[in-house]
């Protein structure tokens, strides 16, 4: 079947991506319509799924890479009956009204990446991606021609060095950011333009344009049937494109994991094949902007750590994460039913995001619980062979590695941020047992690790809840329920329990100020620490807050 505004320019590029003689075709000048293809209308397919065929790397699937390109989907103005969608928030106007000036046809002006694909994926009634939070405009314009036009507009430029540097100039329009780039490649046409710039880009579903002038999508690399099959494929030679930026080896698999798509057999050799180059040549602060992304948008950030282990990366760049996930057990079965201590931190990662969302907490709040999960048992991947598969002590003595990764990725977290996951990680193992621990444990454990962090007690609670939650039941492997052991567990109410308990000890405690002790012996700190200590284990007695008491 034809379908209606959709027409077809002569190939850019070849059917694996490379880009080939750009056509001398206008992109204005669309040649005669064509029907979809088999492949992308045989059958309609969420992203993700597929036939077996389909999948990356077969054989059939390395016969049907004769994707379209620079094809054009129907303008949205001519959304009428044969529309597949229903009208959503996207109609609204793409651009604010001060940027109306570029659908002028002589700034050949495009959006460009996710609002591109976003709209492709509506006007072909495909799944939706995530709802673009920026603009990112493609120009014919040199920086200095551009940043003339924005401030005869009276548009405010911003620009680091870096931006700078690739072409790129930034706005802020109520509350999001604009990023002007000049085309990259060159060409003498605005299709031969167009295509030299989607073979530089990372990614061919970052590869997709929305020409302004005209209203038309253009889709040069097939980026649109990959978004359909759920495929991350590398613009061109993926070596080419990793080598011009080490980062884009994580953004594809952070991509894989946010969207749950597969990563194409070429890239994932590519990043494997380049790890050494990769760990050489990836600034730290991008590593470090590439782990927080991960932590804040993936579903199971765990998974994203596994694929990096699996593509021999992870230890080239995150040596205190990589042992967690090359194969040592988690600890004893009896404990650990999951073996793997891999499992265990995508299980526990996973909780942590679940509980992230149910507590609505805000994105600092979500890093603080996801950053204290993915650190809790770094101390797992220095305990000596000898002594597998149990892990004395570790959750001591993760704290060196824990400082080792924030001092080597600036930005991953503050000093202040490192010291609390410092203490959760050091009472992950009692912080459901305090009414268990002795006085004088407790009020040592209350004065060094609680109250400096007192407004996130909860976060100890949780982070216990989620590391209990990632381990598998005993039933799990068909093996009985222990005496004594629920079959379940009501983990609402286990971490309100936790907290419940927290609050008390910290209400307790904090009563005894250390003003009296001062006192007591003025010009003695020794005697002074001593006599608080002493009042703080009295009170603690007093309180009938330990069992037995």
């Amino acid at each position: 079947m034809s379908m209606p505004g959709r027409t077809r320019l002569p190939s850019t590029g070849s059917a694996d991506g490379r880009p080939g003689k750009p056509s001398n075709q206008p992109c204005s000048k669309p040649s005669k319509p064509c029907s979809a293809g088999p492949s992308l209308r045989k059958k309609k397919r969420k992203p993700g799924s597929r036939n077996r065929e389909d999948c990356p790397g077969s054989e059939k699937s390395a016969k049907k890479r004769n994707l379209p390109h620079f094809s054009l989907y129907g303008s949205l103005m001519d959304r009428g009956p044969k529309t597949r969608t229903a009208p959503n928030q996207t109609e609204e106007r793409p651009l604010p009204a001060e940027l109306d000036f570029l659908r002028d046809p002589g700034l050949e002006a495009s959006l460009v990446g996710s609002t591109a694909l976003y709209e492709a994926c509506r006007r072909e009634g495909l799944s939706l991606p995530p709802a673009p939070r920026d603009l990112d405009v493609a120009w014919k314009l040199d920086l200095e021609q551009g940043r003339r036009l924005l401030e005869e507009r009276g548009i405010e430029v911003s620009a680091t060095q870096g931006n700078l540097d690739r072409g790129t100039l930034g706005a802020l329009f109520d509350g999001f950011r604009v990023e002007f780039t000049t085309y990259r490649g060159g060409g003498g046409s605005a299709g031969e333009r167009i295509a030299e710039d989607a073979a530089r880009r990372d990614m061919t579903i970052g590869a997709l344009f929305w020409t302004l002038w005209d209203d038309r999508i253009l889709d040069p690399l097939g980026g649109l049937q990959d978004w359909e099959r759920g495929l991350i494929r590398a613009c061109g030679d993926p070596e080419e494109r990793i080598r011009e930026h080490p980062v884009r080896a994580l953004r594809y698999i952070r991509k894989v994991t946010t969207l749950g798509f597969y990563l194409d057999t070429r890239t994932r050799k590519a990043i494997r094949a380049l790890g050494p180059e990769i760990a050489r040549e990836l600034a730290p602060e991008a590593l470090a902007q590439e782990v927080r992304s991960v932590l804040a948008e993936a579903a199971s950030p765990g998974v994203f750590f596994q694929m990096c282990a699996e593509e021999l990366i992870l230890a080239r760049l995150l040596p205190e994460i990589a042992p967690l996930f090359h194969g040592i057990p988690a600890g004893r079965v009896r404990h650990h039913p999951e073996i793997s201590q891999a499992l265990h931190m995508i299980l526990v990662l996973r909780a942590a995001v679940l509980q992230a969302e149910k507590q609505g907490l805000d994105p600092a709040g979500r890093h603080k619980l996801l950053v204290a999960a993915l650190c809790h048992d770094l101390g797992k991947g220095v305990t000596p062979m000898d002594e597998l598969p149990s892990h004395p002590a570790h959750e001591t003595t993760g704290l060196a590695q824990i400082r080792s990764l924030f001092q080597r990725l600036p930005g991953f977290g503050s000093k202040s941020l490192m010291r609390l996951v410092q203490s959760t990680t050091r009472c992950h193992l009692l912080i459901d047992k305090l009414r268990d621990v002795r006085h004088g444990t407790l009020v040592r454990l209350w004065d060094k690790e609680l109250s400096p962090h007192r407004k996130d007690l909860r976060l100890f609670a949780t982070l216990v809840r989620c590391d209990q939650e990632g381990r598998m039941r005993p039933q799990d492997l068909g093996l009985p329920v222990p005496p004594g052991h629920p079959s379940s567990v009501d983990w609402d109410a286990f971490e309100a329990g936790m907290v419940r308990d927290l609050e008390e000890l910290d209400a307790i405690l904090s009563t005894v100020s250390g003003e009296e002790s001062a006192r007591r012996h003025p010009g003695d700190p020794k005697a002074l620490k001593r006599d608080l200590h002493e009042r703080r284990c009295r009170a603690l007695k007093n309180s009938g807050f330990l069992k037995g008491s």
